[in-house]
């Protein structure tokens, strides 16, 4: 009987010892455990201002979100662009104002920046070469990483000390921040008889039309409104001369913008 004892209490020991240990080794789990890892990015979109490179040649339009209707160029061509991102893909199509019709297919890489290959769709012979956005795109819809699920450690919750709010003299909190908006201005090459400005606003999709006014200090000013982050075209008629004018758009948003263009 005796040695049954002795064996039933040196068992019962090794039990308490592995049970103390079993719950040490939870509670430092309790406490700490991996982060979760960073979701990816489900759908890009345009930010604004982008640019495709292919060599030496530079593709310029300028949009918002994850469609693109509008006007692009280059450093000897204009032309209208169309296209859209779905998920990662890319594809947009330049109708150049010459004839030539570029397509550009690509995916938006986790870093942003968006790769692929580009053709002329009118050329007798479809050279494809490699294209590359010059910036990084913005993810429009990351998904939420998991859920950290809170665990209790041994001894209970610490104090919680809450965040101090910063507020402004007389009470008031300081205003969201916003991402500023800007005037964009562009010129098609002149022709015998005049020349045609593009006037956008960056940072406007999905907002109200903003009333504008062109002025070049010559001719009458002109009144126009800017849809979103569509381009506005105005025509402007003349004989080019070769004069330097002083250009001064005005929004009724607060935005101005000048600049001078020879012509």
């Amino acid at each position: 009987m005796s040695t049954f004892r002795a064996c039933t209490s040196g068992k019962a020991k090794r039990t308490a010892l592995v049970v103390a240990a079993a719950t040490a080794m939870g509670t430092i789990g309790l406490v700490a455990g991996p982060a979760p890892a960073q979701a990816a990015c489900a759908q890009w979109g345009f930010d604004g201002k982008f640019v495709a490179r292919h060599g030496n040649l530079f593709v310029h339009f300028v949009s918002e979100g994850a469609n693109v209707v509008g006007r692009a160029n280059s450093a000897h061509e204009v032309g209208n662009v169309s296209g859209d991102i779905k998920g990662r893909n890319m594809n947009f199509t330049v109708q150049w104002d010459g004839g030539a019709k570029g397509i550009y297919t690509g995916s938006v890489g986790d870093d942003g920046i968006a790769r692929g290959s580009t053709y002329d769709e009118r050329a007798q012979v479809h050279d494809v070469v490699n294209w590359h956005s010059e910036a990084p795109l913005r993810c429009l819809d990351a998904p939420a990483p998991p859920p950290v699920i809170a665990k209790v450690p041994r001894g209970g919750l610490p104090d919680v000390v809450e965040p101090e709010i910063l507020k402004l003299p007389g009470g008031g909190l300081p205003p969201l921040e916003q991402k500023n908006s800007a005037i964009t201005l562009r010129y098609d090459p002149p022709t015998l008889v005049g020349i045609t400005a593009w006037v956008g606003i960056t940072n406007n999709a999905g907002k109200p039309p903003v009333g504008c006014e062109y002025k070049d200090g010559v001719t009458p000013p002109q009144s126009f409104s800017v849809n979103g982050s569509a381009e506005a075209r105005i025509d402007i008629a003349g004989i080019p001369t070769g004069t330097t004018y002083t250009i001064t758009v005005t929004c009724d948003n607060g935005l101005t913008h000048s600049q001078s263009k020879p012509f």
